[in-house]
């Protein structure tokens, strides 16, 4: 499986370290990933950007958008991006750029990353193959600023192993002081610490839990994939039960590390969210008959893109910078405010 690292940093000529808190910091980041020589564009891939390769300008007006730029040079006050790193083992022959690529898909593809501009490249110039992720942290539909936990990031880690393991990729055992060993069997440490059927059933329930909806039909899945589920009101816990072994709930996971999501808790919490989270398609269908106009929807993307092409100007025009409050970025407001400026003083623009 490959290794996830977050990337703090690199260190600065006087040893200090560099967090990506400055437009330097993340314009240098993103050029560095996706620099010629170290990638090329079949292994480049986004998520929420209209143009990969235009990375750094959509980051910047998304963050104008809501008031999240530094307010000087000088400014370390906000963290601009998230920098990731998908190592795999060079001694695995499975592993190519192309299939590195895929995998990178699939993993930015998932919900950690939903609301998020990310931009990613299969690095190949090394002595093994890696992919880098940078992530605007800022939310592109709401503004909020990216924020992860360690168990988070451990379940990040998890699905990442996850992928990888689907495609036939083998381990680092990065968790042991052994790093860089080859291992041929993904699930050869587990076993050899007797945890080999403890992992099946995360997983199952990883799955089935993701694919449910309630608590029944959590169950259901379980059931049809193997795994028989001891419940009952009169009891704290969940006994899961695969293959002649059994594990309480608030075993399963990392309980070391608070990070127990199968416990009757967790799954109750995990439903009711999502219960609640659940967008109401047909007033979402209503709502965009009666109220997108086709001809606003194209003015307001022509605005967007063409404040994307001039983003230095954006920039540097005092009367166009945030002034302390969010504007809507759904309609392109910021966008809006620019092009209306620079129309006035070019011919030939459509207003």
């Amino acid at each position: 499986m490959p290794i996830i690292e977050r990337v703090v940093g690199k260190k600065e000529k006087k040893g200090k370290r560099i967090s990506y808190k400055t437009t330097a910091h993340m314009k240098n980041a993103i050029k560095y990933i996706l620099e010629e020589g170290k990638t090329d564009d079949s292994l480049i891939g986004s998520v929420n950007l209209i143009n990969k390769n235009n990375a750094f300008n959509e980051f910047v007006l998304n963050k104008m958008t809501y008031n999240k730029m530094p307010k000087s040079k000088l400014d370390t006050s906000k963290r601009m991006i998230v920098h990731f790193v998908q190592s795999f083992d060079p001694k695995d022959p499975n592993i190519t750029p192309e299939l590195a690529k895929k995998i990178a898909d699939e993993f930015a593809s998932s919900i950690y990353f939903k609301e998020y501009q990310v931009v990613y490249a299969v690095h190949t110039d090394a002595g093994h193959i890696h992919t880098h992720f940078i992530i605007n942290t800022t939310n592109v539909t709401n503004g909020k600023a990216w924020q992860q936990t360690a168990n988070e990031l451990e379940a990040m880690k998890q699905l990442s192993d996850k992928i990888a393991l689907s495609y036939g990729i083998s381990i680092i055992n990065d968790r042991s002081k052994e790093k860089g060993k080859h291992v041929e069997n993904a699930e050869y440490q587990a076993e050899k610490r007797g945890a080999g059927w403890k992992k099946e059933i995360f997983h199952i329930c990883k799955e089935a839990k993701e694919a449910s909806s309630s608590m029944e039909e959590f169950v259901k899945l379980l059931n049809e994939n193997g795994v028989k589920v001891r419940l009952s009101e009169s009891r704290k816990d969940i006994t899961y039960m695969f293959n002649d072994k059994k594990i309480n709930s608030d075993k399963l996971g990392f309980p070391k590390r608070g990070f127990t999501p199968f416990t009757k808790e967790a799954l109750a919490k995990y439903f009711a969210e999502k219960a609640l989270n659940k967008p109401n398609q047909n007033l979402i269908n209503n709502k965009e008959e009666s109220n997108i106009n086709k001809d606003d929807k194209y003015n307001t993307n022509k605005q967007y893109l063409y404040a994307l092409d001039n983003i230095e100007k954006l920039l540097e025009t005092d009367d166009i910078k945030n002034d302390g409050g969010s504007v809507g970025h759904s309609d392109g407001s910021m966008a809006k405010m620019f092009y209306k400026e620079e129309s006035k003083k070019s011919k030939g623009i459509e207003r």
